[in-house]
């Protein structure tokens, strides 16, 4: 592995007697022709010093030293062109290889060509070419930014912070003063961390976001936060809880109020019964939902038809227990006990018995026993459309109720065009492709205007809005996002 240093050239680091050579075009290079005669009266009061810090910290390795000169182009106007270093540069190279206190070094020039070193974003790809192909094999690097001009020296920096990342050193040498390391690199890296975890947890993408927040140093109490929104997305509600316990234990007084405002300690208790019921699936609803709406902003396409099917099924399933006050809850522990009571409901209602064993479903008869998708469709149906009765001769629906359920129900069943979709893809039974086009031919319309998925959803969310828990307007995920973001931006850097 090389030690590599990395330094810009001005027009000060070359002195002769002492002074600078103006202009340094012009001035260096008759220096460089002239060598041999001046060399004992030529000095580099920064570049001598840099390489025998750098030389004294790494004496077992080898050392390799770039310097960069600035060459514009003959098109320049005269005064900007006679500024240029790359004779400088040269005549530097060559003093310090000649130097027997650097035996075992190597020492370049590389010129900055065709552009306009004054201007930032014209230096800062010019630097990119210049910096990365130097990258490979490279154990720690060292950037010199005393000397050259201001957008090199930081078009420098940059490149080699994205280049060499945590093996960046920044040193900062005065005229008359001592080598000083710097924490440049760091800061600008934790800049390049910061915006990068900003942009994740903007996103929702809270579990790409921790290691960065990590590598940042945030507060124990953020990355726990963040640690509960990361595993209530992957609906393991027991570490998000363990989480949220950690984050509330070691938060400040403002992570804490903010905690208790949006309800987050108590958020989970329905997710967190042993035993199905109503609210608990409800509350899934809204979690799936919430989980959806992320996977499609990312762009997440088949995941997202991964969880359209498995909302509409939630979705006919909340109903059909809360119409019919039948458990459809197969955990192993119950799944026995429920499928007896489900036969044995449905067979005493008569009517409800004949419209299911009338039912087809592909052409083929529906097996109501099977407690599943095509059954609540049936169920829900008879009890809709049919004006269904239960056993003791009561409306299943109130007629109050009834165009509100029909739409809500029609709006449910909307969704079979994705569901279908999701069966052909990845997620389902085979291998197809899925595009946002492709889910927006297959979206609802709604007064003949195609919906996005998303909105579909929200407004079925919107007509279930009574039958399940209370939730804020905002989804948890993005009241925590923008916590942590405005906590990240307040913080010092």
């Amino acid at each position: 592995m090389t030690v590599l240093i990395l330094s810009n050239i001005g027009a000060r680091d070359v002195l002769l007697d002492g002074e600078e050579q103006r202009p340094a075009r012009g001035a260096g290079e008759a220096l460089f022709e002239g060598y041999p005669a001046n060399k004992d009266r030529l000095t580099l009061p920064m570049l001598a010093g840099l390489v025998s810090y750098v030389r004294s910290r790494h004496r077992e390795e080898a050392v390799r030293v770039i310097l960069f000169g600035t060459d514009q182009p003959e098109s320049t106007p005269t005064h900007f062109r006679e500024t240029d270093t790359l004779y400088f540069a040269r005549l530097a190279a060559r003093m310090l290889a000649n130097d027997p206190a650097n035996e075992g070094i190597t020492f370049e020039e590389r010129l900055i060509e065709d552009i306009n070193p004054a201007l930032l974003d014209e230096a800062i790809p010019a630097y990119d070419r210049l910096v990365k192909p130097l990258a490979p094999g490279v154990s720690i690097c060292y950037a010199h930014i005393s000397g050259g001009m201001p957008a090199c020296n930081m078009a420098l920096l940059l490149q080699g912070v994205r280049h060499f990342g945590e093996n960046l050193v920044c040193l900062y040498t005065p005229m008359k003063g001592e080598i000083t390391p710097i924490n440049a690199s760091r800061q600008v890296s934790n800049a390049f961390r910061e915006a990068a975890i900003i942009d994740r947890l903007q996103r929702h993408d809270f579990a790409n976001a921790l290691p960065l927040m990590r590598d940042l140093q945030c507060p124990p109490s953020l990355l726990h936060l963040a640690g509960y929104a990361a595993r209530r997305l992957d609906f393991d509600f027991e570490a998000a809880r363990a989480e949220m316990d950690l984050a509330y234990q070691c938060a400040e007084p403002n992570l804490r109020s903010f905690i208790q405002n949006n309800g987050l300690r108590h958020d989970l208790d329905l997710l967190l019964e042993q035993k199905a019921s109503g609210g608990r699936l409800g509350a899934l609803l809204w979690e799936l939902y919430w989980n959806a709406c992320i996977c499609y902003e990312n762009q997440r396409y088949a995941d997202f038809l991964a969880r359209v099917y498995r909302f509409q099924e939630a979705a006919l399933r909340l109903l059909v227990e809360q119409i019919f006050s039948l458990s459809t809850d197969l955990g192993k522990d119950v799944r026995d006990v429920n499928q007896a009571a489900w036969e044995t409901r449905i067979s005493q209602n008569a009517a409800l018995l004949a419209s299911l064993e009338a039912a087809k479903m592909d052409d083929k008869p529906l097996n109501w026993k099977t407690i599943g998708r095509p059954t609540y469709k049936c169920m829900l149906s008879f009890a809709i459309k049919e004006n269904g009765r239960d056993t003791n001769g009561t409306l299943l629906i109130a007629e109050r109720e009834r165009g509100k359920m029909n739409e809500l129900f029609r709006s449910i069943n909307q969704l079979d065009d994705l569901v279908e979709l999701r069966h052909r893809t990845i997620v389902g039974h085979d291998f197809a492709g899925v595009s946002e086009g492709m889910l927006l031919a297959a979206a609802p319309k709604r007064n003949d205007v195609t919906q996005l998925p998303t909105a579909h959803w929200r407004y079925i969310m919107g007509k279930l809005r009574d039958r399940l828990p209370n939730r804020p307007a905002n989804s948890p995920y993005e009241n925590i996002s923008d916590f942590i973001v405005q906590s990240l931006r307040l913080r010092e850097g």
